[in-house]
């Protein structure tokens, strides 16, 4: 066989298997739609269930579950430790600036202030001592 007719008979086969691949999807264009729906699946009709909707107001409210957070928030510190004896204040409610919130359990503190207020007193007494043994000359200026 000459090589020119080989080239035309593959050519010729080309042409045919292509043409038998592209038949099913080239054929809906030139057939008529009633032929379409017949020859789609094993010629029974598709059955389709249909709803017709009516119109309907629509609300925009989303519900979602989530948390609030406050606008404004403080966080209470202690400039010391210790246990909370008394609460001042209401929740919620709105505070003024130096106001008491919180007593803490104060007593060690208040036992220092004693011991404070005793040595201040006994300086105090120890001075007017030293002031009349001055006035008498028992003492120097230095003392």
């Amino acid at each position: 066989m000459n090589r020119i007719v080989k080239r035309i008979l593959t050519a010729v086969l080309i042409l045919v298997v292509l043409g038998i691949i592209a038949y099913p999807k080239v054929q809906p264009l030139f057939s008529s739609s009633s032929e379409t729906v017949e020859s789609s699946g094993s010629g029974s009709l598709l059955q389709v269930e249909g709803v017709r909707l009516q119109p309907e107001r629509i609300e925009d409210k989303i519900y979602a579950s989530g948390t609030l957070q406050a606008n404004e928030v403080v966080d209470l510190r202690a400039e010391v430790s210790g246990k909370i004896m008394e609460i001042h204040f209401e929740e919620g409610r709105p505070v003024e600036a130096g106001e008491l919130l919180l007593k803490i359990n104060d007593s060690e503190l208040q036992a220092q202030k004693r011991r404070a207020q005793f040595q201040l007193n006994l300086a105090v007494q120890r001075e007017e001592r030293q002031e009349r043994l001055l006035e008498r000359g028992g003492i120097s200026q230095e003392d």
